[in-house]
């Protein structure tokens, strides 16, 4: 059977809900709410946008979620410090910017909309979290993964079989193609050992994880 989940809701109801998809290389899950519950008015409704566009450094921000267990709602205001954070480190886990604000993340608040201060749009996702520092997905990431998920498609970024490297200096960073895939995409395309990577599906890059962000926001793309 699948697995159920519980929902708190901000008025202190609860609900059951299932996995209606997810994406472990996003990083994002679809819950469905059972029964008549979604209906339901549990105050006001935050919307996820394709369109929405990243925080400015400096934004202040809220982060509204739920203590350990959703034993009870909390909100934390924070301040956005790089709204286009690159953490090599984490690449391999997930090959996005993210969005790092600095406020105090407590446990439970994994998942919770990051919205500007004095709007209602969300901007980010919180993802990730330490201690006085959260990493948060962008919202238009989300939103996209989100809309695949939710009627049933798959989210998997395209695999072109390239071993890349960062070349060049430290002004001018290089995409280099270290090695190729035998019977791959790249192979196909007549991509050799040695050229360089400018741009990808019409989005310059600039480092090996510029490529893999973008190849992640083509993930819902069908063949």
């Amino acid at each position: 059977a699948d697995a159920l989940f519980a929902v708190r809701f901000a008025d202190g109801t609860w609900s059951l809900a299932e996995l209606w998809g997810a994406s472990t290389a996003a990083d994002v899950a679809v819950l469905r709410l059972a029964g008549q519950t979604s209906s339901r008015k549990h105050g006001q409704i935050l919307r996820l946008s394709t369109e929405q566009g990243l925080p400015r450094q400096g934004d202040w921000v809220v982060v509204l979620g739920c203590t350990q267990h959703g034993l009870g709602t909390v909100g934390v205001l924070g301040v956005v410090t790089q709204p286009h954070q690159a953490l090599h480190n984490l690449a391999e886990e997930a090959p996005i910017h993210f969005v790092q604000l600095a406020l105090t993340t407590l446990p439970g608040m994994s998942g919770s909309p990051v919205l500007c201060l004095g709007s209602c749009e969300v901007v980010a996702v919180l993802a990730k979290k330490f201690e006085e520092h959260g990493l948060a997905l962008p919202a238009a990431l989300v939103a996209s993964v989100a809309q695949h998920l939710e009627v049933g498609l798959p989210w998997r970024p395209p695999v072109l079989g390239l071993e890349l490297a960062l070349g060049g200096t430290l002004t001018e960073p290089r995409v280099i193609v270290r090695s190729v895939k035998r019977g791959c995409a790249a192979e196909a395309a007549g991509v050799l050992p040695g050229d360089e990577v400018l741009a990808v599906q019409g989005r310059r890059v600039s480092s090996v994880l510029d490529v893999r962000e973008v190849l992640l926001s083509l993930g819902g793309c069908r063949a």
